[in-house]
């Protein structure tokens, strides 16, 4: 879950130009911590509005020490309503016998979901079926490009990659 953890929190990050790389240590530029309705983080230039969507959750610095504070505060990389489901029992058991199956959402964002209950709104069937374990496998192959499809295009599809 800590590789999952970091990637995720890595890759939520806008790469485009104007960030320059995520891992430019020589950028001196302010950041802040922002966080949408689902609880989920990334960081912001700390001198412009949140983009739509996003709200400051309350933490600035440099780059290295938002996404640390990301880190250390983002532990749990479910979607809140998704937490807030008591069925999902333990999340970290991928002994969990029951089948699921991968949902992607309007940001083309990944997750799974169980393979006998209709996806929950905005949620649609990705067409991979499979135990948690191959279901989580799947999307870590697929979701290659992990911010919002609403910041892709803002920032150009092809930006920074």
């Amino acid at each position: 879950m800590k590789r999952i953890s970091a990637l995720v929190a890595v890759a939520v990050l806008l790469v485009s130009p104007a960030f320059g790389g995520w891992n430019d240590q020589a950028d001196d530029r302010e950041y802040r911590v922002v966080l949408n309705h689902e609880e989920q983080y990334s960081i912001w230039f700390a001198n412009r509005e949140a983009p739509r969507g996003w709200k400051d959750a309350g933490f600035s610095g440099s780059k290295k020490e938002c996404l640390d504070y990301i880190e250390e505060v983002w532990t749990d990389m479910r979607p809140l309503s998704w937490r807030k489901n008591r069925e999902w029992g333990d999340w970290n058991d991928m002994k969990d016998e029951r089948s699921y199956r991968v949902v992607v959402n309007h940001e083309e964002q990944y997750s799974i979901w169980f393979a006998d209950r209709k996806s929950p709104p905005p949620w649609k069937d990705a067409g991979f079926t499979g135990s948690k374990k191959e279901c989580l496998d799947h999307i870590e192959e697929v979701w290659t490009d992990m911010r919002p499809l609403s910041w892709r295009k803002h920032w150009g599809e092809n930006e920074g990659r």
